[in-house]
């Protein structure tokens, strides 16, 4: 799994999260995390709160609950 994935995995709980715990959590170098969070801020799958935690923007967090449930949904059939 990518640390882009592992960072959408985590921040799919639609809460507020810091760098420190995102890089801890995911298992990654400081580095490799604010790439990745850059790149997805960037490309507005996550927004920023004033104390510099991230989340993911509501559509996204949407777009991928609504893909775990067809997945879940398509195993069962």
């Amino acid at each position: 799994m990518s640390t882009i994935d592992k960072i959408l995995f985590l921040l799919k709980d639609g809460k507020w999260h810091d760098l420190n715990e995102i890089t801890q959590k995911v298992t990654s170098s400081k580095t490799k995390s604010e790439m990745a969070v850059n790149f997805l801020k960037e490309y507005d799958f996550i927004k920023q709160n004033q104390d510099t935690k991230v989340k993911l923007q509501p559509t996204i967090l949407n777009f991928i609950t609504t893909l775990q449930r067809l997945e879940t949904e398509e195993q069962t059939n």
